[in-house]
C-alpha cells in the first residue's frame, strides 16, 4: 500500500504541487526559447548558403526557366543534323549523369536507377524511414524552407533530373526520324538504279519559290518517263506487325496488324505534300514550254518499308519501290513524251536545281544550362534545410526541460503528525462510546492513515461484525424470556436460519 493515498500522502502532495508550480512560474518559456535559437540559426544559415527565406519557390523556379528555358534553333542538313543531334545526345546523357551523381551525395533518402536514368526521392514519394533525413525534415517542417510548392524541396531535383530525361527522350526521338528518312531514301534510290537505263532518275532536286506562298519545292526524286514525269516522294512509316491504312478520305494512320488499334496518326499528309510538289512543277514546265505542252505529272509515293502491310482506300498511288515498273506501264496516255522532251525536262529541272536546303533543327544547350542552374539553386535549399531539420534535433534536446529526481517520502510519520492524527479520537473518550466502537474508530484512523479508500472498507466491516455480534448475544440472553410467547418462536428460527 501506497501511503501517498493517505491522509499524510495528501497533505504533502498539496505542499508539493504549490511548490512545483511557483519553481515552474520562475523557469523561461522553453517553446519561446526553441523559436528564438532556431530563427537565429536560420538566418546564419540562409546567409551562409545564398538562399532568401522565405521566398515563394514556384516564383524561383520560373525565374530562371524563362530566362534562358528554350530552344535554339540551327539550319543544317540531314546528315549534318544527326551527327550534331548525335552529339547533343551524348552530351545530355553526361551531364544527366553528373547530376545524378551530384544528387545522390546530398543527404537525403532516396532509390536510384543502376543506370542513372531515374531517381525516387522525397517524403511523399514513400522513401522515409524512422530517424532518416526525410524523417527529420517533417519533423522540422516549422522551420525548413519550402514555400510555394506542394511537396517537398528535395523532391524537386527528382523533377530537374526527369526534365534531363524529358530532354533526352526528344532528342533521340528527332535523331531516330530523322535516321529512319535517311534509311528510307537510300533504299529506294538503289532500287531506283535499275531503272538509270530505261528512264531518267534525278534525285534531291530543290526548284526556287515557284507559288504563292513563297515555298521551295523539294522533291526526294523526279522519273522521266515515256509515259510522263514522275513526282516520286519517299516515306518510311510503320515497322513490322504493323498496318498503313491510308482510309478513303486521305487520313493517314499506322495500326496493330492483330488488332487494328491506331498506333499513330499522321498528321502532316504525305498526298497534300506530293501534290503541292506536282502543282509547281506543272506552273515550271508551262513558264518553260508554254501553255500547249502536254507533259503529263504523275504523283507517286514510295514506302520505302517493306516490314509494313499497306491499306490503301484512297486514289492516291502508294506503292513500293518495286512495284514501280508495273505501275509505270498500267498507265494508259494518249500521247507519249518523246526522247527529246525529256532531256529538255531533265536539262530544265537540272538547271533550276538550287541544291539541297537546310532545314531547322533545334538545339538544347540553353535548356541544359538552365536545368542546371536550377539544380544549383534547389541544392543549397535541400542543404540549408538539412541542416535545419538536424539543429533542431538538437535544439530540442538542448531546451528540454530536466526532470528532478522526486524527494522520497519517509514511510514514517513525525510525533508532531501523529499527534494531530490521535485528534479525532478525543469525542470517544467525552461521549463515553462503548469499547468496541472506539476499537472500530481506532483501527479505521489507523488504516485510514495508509489507505483511505482501505479504511473507510474497514471501519464498515468492523460495524456490521459488531452490529452481528451484540444482535446474537440479545438473542441468547434473552432467548428464555421471549420462548414464553408462542409467536417469537418463529421470529427466532427466523433470524437463526438467516
Amino acid at each position: 500500500m501506497s501511503f501517498s493515498y493517505g491522509l499524510l500522502g495528501i497533505g504533502n502532495t498539496i505542499a508539493e504541487n504549490r511548490k512545483e508550480k511557483q519553481r515552474k512560474a520562475t523557469l523561461p518559456d522553453m517553446k519561446k526559447v526553441l523559436d528564438r535559437e532556431m530563427e537565429e540559426f536560420c538566418d546564419k544559415k540562409a546567409a551562409e548558403y545564398g538562399i532568401t527565406r522565405g521566398v515563394n519557390l514556384v516564383e524561383l523556379q520560373m525565374s530562371i526557366a524563362n530566362a534562358d528555358y528554350y530552344y535554339e534553333e540551327m539550319l543544317m542538313k540531314n546528315e549534318d543534323a544527326v551527327v550534331f543531334l548525335e552529339g547533343e545526345r551524348e552530351q545530355i546523357i553526361s551531364r544527366r549523369n553528373a547530376m545524378f551523381d551530384r544528387i545522390r551525395q546530398l543527404p537525403i533518402e532516396g532509390q536510384y536507377a543502376p543506370d542513372k536514368s531515374g531517381m525516387r526521392i522525397g517524403r511523399q514519394s514513400g522513401v522515409m524511414r524512422e530517424g532518416g533525413p526525410n524523417s527529420l525534415l517533417k519533423q522540422a517542417e516549422k522551420y525548413i524552407e519550402n514555400n510555394g510548392m506542394d511537396f517537398p524541396t528535395e523532391e524537386y531535383l527528382q523533377g530537374i533530373h526527369y526534365q534531363y530525361t524529358k530532354v533526352l527522350d526528344e532528342i533521340e526521338k528527332e535523331i531516330a526520324i530523322l535516321r529512319k528518312g535517311i534509311a528510307g531514301e537510300e533504299y529506294v534510290n538503289e532500287q531506283l538504279r535499275l531503272y538509270e537505263g530505261k528512264y531518267r532518275v534525278l534525285k534531291n532536286i530543290v526548284l526556287e519559290s515557284v507559288d504563292s506562298q513563297g515555298n521551295t519545292s523539294e522533291v526526294d526524286a523526279y522519273i522521266i518517263t515515256d509515259k510522263g514525269l514522275v513526282v516520286a516522294e519517299i516515306k518510311n512509316y510503320g515497322n513490322e506487325n504493323q498496318r498503313l491504312h491510308i482510309t478513303n478520305d486521305g487520313r493517314w494512320v499506322i495500326e496493330d496488324i492483330h488488332n487494328g488499334n491506331i498506333l499513330k496518326r499522321i498528321d502532316k499528309s504525305p498526298v497534300e505534300q506530293n501534290t503541292r510538289h506536282c502543282l509547281a512543277i506543272e506552273r515550271l514546265l508551262v513558264q518553260e514550254f508554254g501553255e500547249d505542252c502536254n507533259i503529263p505529272v504523275i504523283p507517286v509515293i514510295f514506302i520505302a518499308n517493306n516490314k509494313v502491310s499497306i491499306s490503301n482506300q484512297s486514289k492516291s498511288d502508294v506503292i513500293r519501290v518495286s512495284e514501280f515498273y508495273t505501275f509505270i506501264n498500267s498507265i494508259q496516255n494518249s500521247a507519249t513524251v518523246s526522247k527529246e522532251m525529256q532531256e529538255k525536262i531533265e536539262s530544265l529541272l537540272n538547271a533550276r536545281n538550287i541544291g539541297s536546303q537546310p532545314f531547322r533543327v533545334n538545339s538544347r544547350w540553353r535548356i541544359m544550362d538552365c536545368i542546371e542552374e536550377m539544380e544549383r539553386v534547389f541544392t543549397n535549399y535541400v542543404l540549408y534545410n538539412n541542416e535545419i531539420a538536424e539543429e533542431y534535433q538538437r535544439a530540442v534536446i538542448r531546451n528540454k526541460p530536466v526532470k528532478e529526481k522526486k524527494k522520497r517520502v519517509s514511510k514514517r510519520p513525525s510525533i508532531r503528525t501523529i499527534l494531530l492524527c490521535l485528534l479525532p479520537y478525543l469525542p470517544i473518550l467525552f461521549f463515553g462510546w462503548t469499547p468496541q466502537f472506539r476499537l472500530i474508530l481506532l483501527i479505521s484512523y489507523t488504516i485510514m492513515l495508509c489507505n483511505i479508500p482501505l479504511g473507510l472498507v474497514a471501519m464498515v466491516v468492523l460495524y456490521m461484525i459488531v452490529i452481528g455480534y451484540n444482535t446474537i448475544r440479545f438473542l441468547s440472553f434473552y432467548e428464555h424470556n421471549i420462548l414464553r410467547y408462542p409467536a417469537m418462536h418463529f421470529i427466532i428460527y427466523f433470524i437463526r436460519s438467516a
